[in-house]
């Protein structure tokens, strides 16, 4: 969810804009950032762990990301998840 914007995604840690250019590369090679999920070391987590110094921590770093891109943006990059949280939403609504 996390590749739905790279330079948001790269803005999170001042360093890390140094490797927007291979975050983006990574991004621009599969449809979309749901599809960034082929296998254990090439997992969004792992890319993001491999690209980004200071290292990427999923539970410091993710939600900091998260809200810098939006959850707006990322549901217009990730039809899957914006089906799943309309879901959420029309169980909520009473």
């Amino acid at each position: 969810l996390l590749f739905s914007d790279v330079a948001a995604l790269a803005g999170t840690e001042p360093d890390w804009n140094k490797a927007l250019s291979s975050l983006q590369k990574v991004r621009d090679t599969f449809a979309s950032p749901e599809h960034i999920n082929d296998g254990y070391e090439t997992k969004p987590s792992k890319r993001l762990e491999n690209l980004l110094h200071p290292k990427y921590k999923k539970t410091t770093h993710g939600p900091r990301a998260a809200a810098r891109i939006s959850l707006e943006t990322i549901e217009l990059e990730c039809q899957h998840f914006k089906a799943w949280m309309d879901s959420l939403r029309r169980t909520a609504k009473p």
